[in-house]
């Protein structure tokens, strides 16, 4: 027989499906014998409690004290059905990675009981057949869509592929110290394992491949920005982290399952600043993280790298929008939100490409200030805004155009230079979006093959290409007469599409954007929205600050004036002259301080809670040179300050706080280095319309 022994997460699952698809390719008739082909299973989350409950009476159990879940999914539905009064921080909780995450010990445990852990796979005619070749043959693209429509809403999925071993058990008996939760099935059609198990990997394969449309982020990039934030790499005079620490350091902080090589490319690739890479970079390349020469494939090893967050990256990302974001929960602690809000919609301002199962998506890149202004003018009313989205890279020198002028669809035309010299030279400066030095490297060594050309002479730096060509003269004045000329001849020109542009929406589906427009107009109802949040929970946040300001100015001014006698008194008497003189107690202040909406505040305000214990405190701790006339004074401006914000967030609108946003960060691309985000004048030679 045939054991595969995968690990039990996504990727083991996708393993598993590869060589039974492999058999049923090549060996139909194995597939037929009875247990021939099986799975060996292994826990990929255990659970230990870290102490007992006191019991509540004689027939309460304390319950497992170690669970296992072969499943993500039985795994979250066991968390969601906690009992009453059970926490997940009582819970120790352990994801295994792989085979090797389990001990020698945990091993022959398994081995022990290989029964248990161990599922035979059954073949029940054509139907298994056709479900593998479904989720395999490359033809078959439209049908997977199909099988994933139903299941790719993000915590929809129902596992049920491994019918007692899928998920916890617990052993009946109050003696059993150890739930092991599994029990083999007796058999798993092949069918039932494609549409239980492999849906699983290529829902997950989706969700890492294809980014959002509202931040323009994969879950990895996402993990990146947000453990760069915690880290506070964005604060001015940041000191600079190695890519191979700052890897371990999201690992650690973002629950991050996969392997660190990976995390570190994608570190390297946020950080690309080269010709066709990124238009606004949010990582700072503080060493060789790759040049135009070989796309980036030239990056110096990630021990000899160093970053930090962009200057730009708090103008795309206000700190403001910071408390409304939700977090999202692995492993027991809070990690990255689900997404992020930015300014403008990042994954048009530099581009994307990623091929999962049943999808692919392919983003161009576009200019910044473009986005900006279509946004300002759908603030100022405009239902269709006349600034025209197409496609631009920051650097490139050469033409961008679409195939048809009088109808700009789907397809554009980016075009490298080349120009005579000679009789006998030419010079080529520019490669078309997408060409790499290296690439254009191989194309002419075929022309010096096949003696189209003498040779050729290279002076790039990493910016700039430059090829000086030999030829002879006959062939040179041919080439220039030829349809499409010298651009032709040297395969300067390489298609832009903008057809397959598919992207997670904020309802977590996955969408096709005919236009780039289209994804503008989604991420604007999701910006604006979170706009007005931020608004009413500013103004929250002010009215905490203002009440807090307000108790403390009268306070000083009653024990300024001989009011209030804080001398000789008990704790509690002066708690209940607090009480009576209506100051607010700690407690109360910071309800509010955590409220995030005005209605909240409204509802809070309703409830009455009685002084406990140093819930005055903020006031009865003030130190004596705290009552001078000028710090009196000092304090009472501060609150009409804060009321004076107050009043003024309230009188504004979320559109005139996303006006501002865009002026301070179309002032901050301006200022970017080497960034030609100039007028549409000076652009006019890198786009023609």
């Amino acid at each position: 027989s045939v054991m595969i022994m995968a690990d039990q997460d996504h990727d083991g699952s996708h393993i598993k499906g590869l060589v039974l698809n492999v058999i049923h390719c090549l060996f139909p008739a194995l597939l037929e014998h009875e247990d021939f082909v099986k799975a060996f299973v292994t826990p990929i989350v255990k659970v230990t409690r870290k102490r007992r409950r006191r019991p509540m009476g004689p027939d309460d159990d304390d319950g497992p004290r170690e669970l296992e879940f072969f499943s993500m999914p039985a795994y979250d539905a066991w968390r969601s059905a906690l009992r009453e009064g059970d926490d997940i921080a009582s819970w120790k909780i352990k994801y295994y990675k792989g085979l090797g995450t389990s001990t020698a010990a945990e091993a022959r445990t398994y081995f022990s009981d290989l029964e248990k852990h161990v599922i035979p796979y059954s073949w029940t005619g054509d139907v298994d057949g056709e479900r593998l070749d479904m989720a395999f043959r490359k033809s078959r693209a439209e049908d997977r869509k199909r099988w994933l429509g139903g299941t790719l809403a993000v915590g929809e999925l129902v596992e049920a592929s491994l019918p007692a071993g899928g998920g916890a058990k617990e052993p009946e008996g109050a003696a059993a110290e150890t739930a092991t939760a599994t029990t083999a099935a007796s058999k798993l059609r092949v069918s039932d394992f494609v549409d239980r198990e492999l849906v699983l990997f290529s829902q997950a394969d989706n969700l890492r491949s294809i980014p959002s449309a509202i931040d323009g982020l994969k879950p990895s990039q996402r993990k990146v920005l947000f453990a760069c934030l915690k880290r506070k790499l964005d604060r001015p005079g940041a000191a600079e982290i190695k890519v191979a620490q700052l890897s371990g350091y999201i690992s650690e902080h973002t629950a991050y399952h996969h392997g660190e090589q990976s995390l570190q490319s994608t570190i390297i690739n946020m950080a690309q600043d080269f010709m066709g890479s990124n238009n606004l970079p949010l990582l700072y390349p503080s060493g060789q993280f790759g040049t135009r020469l070989q796309g980036g494939k030239d990056a110096a090893s990630p021990r000899y790298i160093f970053t930090k967050l962009m200057p730009i990256v708090r103008k795309l990302f206000p700190q403001a929008d910071d408390g409304l974001l939700e977090a999202c929960e692995d492993d027991g602690m809070l990690v990255e939100p689900a997404f992020y809000v930015p300014v403008i919609p990042l994954v048009l301002v530099n581009g994307t490409e990623g091929i999962g199962t049943g999808w692919s998506t392919s983003v161009p890149l576009f200019n910044p200030l473009d986005l900006i202004s279509w946004i300002e003018e759908r603030l100022g009313g405009v239902a269709e805004p006349e600034t025209t989205l197409l496609p631009w890279v920051r650097g490139f020198t050469g033409t961008l155009e679409p195939v048809s002028k009088k109808a700009p669809g789907h397809r554009f035309r980016s075009t490298g230079i080349a120009r005579r010299v000679n009789s006998t030279t030419v010079e080529i400066t520019e490669l078309p979006v997408g060409r790499w030095t290296e690439d254009m490297k191989k194309i002419l060594a075929v022309l010096a093959a096949s003696n189209a050309i003498k040779g050729y002479r290279e002076h790039h730096t990493e910016e700039k290409v430059n090829f000086v060509i030999n030829m002879a003269r006959n062939k040179l004045a041919a080439m220039e007469r030829a349809p499409g000329g010298l651009e032709k001849a040297f395969k300067l020109e390489q298609s832009i599409l903008t057809s397959n542009m598919h992207l997670f929406s904020a309802e977590g589906q996955i969408k096709k954007y005919d236009t780039a427009a289209q994804i503008v107009d989604d991420f604007y109802g999701v910006r604006l929205l979170y706009y007005e949040k931020r608004r009413l929970h500013q103004i929250a946040e002010l009215e905490a600050k203002e009440e807090r300001a307000e108790n403390k100015a009268r306070f000083l001014e009653l024990v300024s004036d001989g009011t209030f006698e804080l001398v000789g008194k008990s704790k509690a008497d002066l708690e209940g002259e607090m009480v009576a003189n209506a100051f607010t107690a700690e407690s109360q202040l910071r309800r509010v301080e955590r409220r995030r909406a005005v209605e909240q505040v409204e509802a809070d305000e309703e409830e009455e809670d009685g002084p406990s214990k140093g819930s005055f405190d903020y006031l009865l701790r003030t130190p004596l040179s705290a009552f001078t006339t000028e710090n009196v004074s000092a304090v009472i401006k501060e609150a009409g300050d804060l009321r004076d914000a107050r009043v003024g967030l309230e009188q504004t609108t979320a559109e005139a706080l996303w006006l501002e946003d865009l002026q301070s960060l179309r002032a901050e691309i301006l200022r970017m280095k080497g960034a030609t985000f100039q007028t549409k004048e000076m652009r006019k030679r890198m786009f023609v319309k």
